[in-house]
């Protein structure tokens, strides 16, 4: 078994020293460095190639956020925020370091007990797995510059921007007719099948979802004629915070899904902490305490699936970032019944593990960018739609 290196930045040396307590007691992690000041980042990872780095968002108005910066600009490294549940976190710094490029937020109890040690091993293996992008950001007069491969590491990291140019990629024509879905080949051009009325579009994500799920609602108008439900992995305790994160990034009203409504056009629907998000019938949304699907609740295959049944093929499913296969299945149901299937392109993931699976499955039509994304939801959803999002 690979020994998995991992640095700690944490606010005090008894936090650090029970993160270490934690993560040593299988044999297969190995801490590398304990810091205090996160200035001191950027030389730690540079000069002991850590796989992961854990990072207190307590220190992320102290230098933290530059440190992410530096480091996915310099040496790419999966980077997990770890808050203090007795502490309010500071929600627009957690947002500006998952954008920066840290991977995922996770909760530290106040006495953690072996359910969460367990599980924080587990989250730091499966982290440390991911190819993690490299940013411009931190790159004092490097705008437009190709930035170069990083050092070889046992785990491969691939150089590239975050985003891509959405200017450079052709936008999908208004109308044509689209060709039959041939598996395994992408699909470039985005066209509204005849008579087909889209009431609903399903959204699933995980890690590195939360920035792009927003560039991708930001385009959308509040006229868009269907409504959108959403599932993003999040620990406890996120959802609501993530919804304000929304409205504040976005034109559409979003709220979080804690018992049965009726669905509304240009209106986001969010799963609830700790539940699945399911279309109960066509036209209504409820949270479900099913058990976990794929490892998850909220689960994307349980959402999709229950589209699947609910909207038949006046629907759109679309499969984001994330670790995984959750969704894959699920987006698979929804494409044999006639909706429309998305997953995102290789080139724009942070982690290339739900939508490979949706492509490498055949379930989804399209391979898009985020900004192509949203223009197919805008074609498909367009306001010469009759509106169908309500409860019948």
């Amino acid at each position: 078994m690979k020994l998995l290196l991992v640095a700690i930045a944490a606010e005090s040396a008894q936090r650090s020293h029970e993160l270490r307590r934690i993560l040593e007691a299988e044999s297969d992690i190995k801490i590398v460095a304990e810091l205090r000041d996160p200035h001191q980042a950027l030389s730690v990872v540079l000069d002991r190639a850590p796989d992961a780095l854990l990072l207190s968002s307590a220190l992320l108005n102290a230098g933290g956020l530059d440190a992410i910066e530096l480091i996915m600009a310099e040496r790419p490294t999966a980077i997990l925020l770890l808050e203090d549940r007795s502490i309010t976190p500071d929600e627009s710094s957690v947002q500006k370091a998952l954008r920066r490029g840290a991977l995922q937020r996770e909760y530290v109890p106040t006495r953690p007990d072996a359910e969460f040690a367990a599980y924080l091993r587990t989250l730091v293996r499966r982290l440390a797995r991911v190819r993690v992008v490299r940013h411009i950001l931190g790159r004092s007069g490097a705008a437009g510059q190709t930035p170069g491969r990083p050092q070889n590491q046992a785990d491969a990291v691939e150089a590239r921007p975050r985003f891509p140019d959405s200017a450079a990629r052709t936008p999908p024509p208004r109308r044509a007719e689209l060709p039959s879905p041939v598996m395994g080949k992408p699909r470039s051009e985005v066209a509204r099948r005849p008579g087909q009325q889209i009431a609903l579009v399903a959204i699933g994500a995980s890690i590195g979802g939360p920035n792009i799920l927003a560039d991708i609602l930001r385009p959308l108008p509040r006229t868009i004629a269907t409504a959108i439900a959403i599932v993003q992995h999040l620990p406890p305790g996120f959802a609501q915070p993530f919804a304000e994160y929304l409205n504040s990034h976005t034109n559409l009203p979003v709220q979080v899904v804690d018992q049965p409504q009726a669905v509304r056009p240009g209106c986001v629907y969010l799963a609830h902490d700790n539940c699945h998000l399911i279309a109960s019938r066509r036209g209504v949304l409820a949270p479900d305490s099913g058990p976990p699907v794929n490892g998850h609740r909220p689960s994307v295959d349980r959402l999709f699936m229950s589209v699947s049944q609910a909207y038949v093929d006046s629907a759109i499913g679309v499969i984001l970032t994330g670790l995984g296969n959750d969704g894959s299945d699920g987006l698979m149901a929804m494409r044999q019944r006639g909706a429309v299937t998305i997953a995102q392109d290789a080139e724009t993931t942070t982690v290339d593990g739900m939508p490979r699976a949706a492509r490498e499955s055949g379930a989804a039509d399209y391979w898009l960018a985020p900004p192509e994304i949203s223009e197919a939801l805008m074609l498909l959803c367009d306001s010469e739609a009759p509106r169908g999002g309500g409860a019948r």
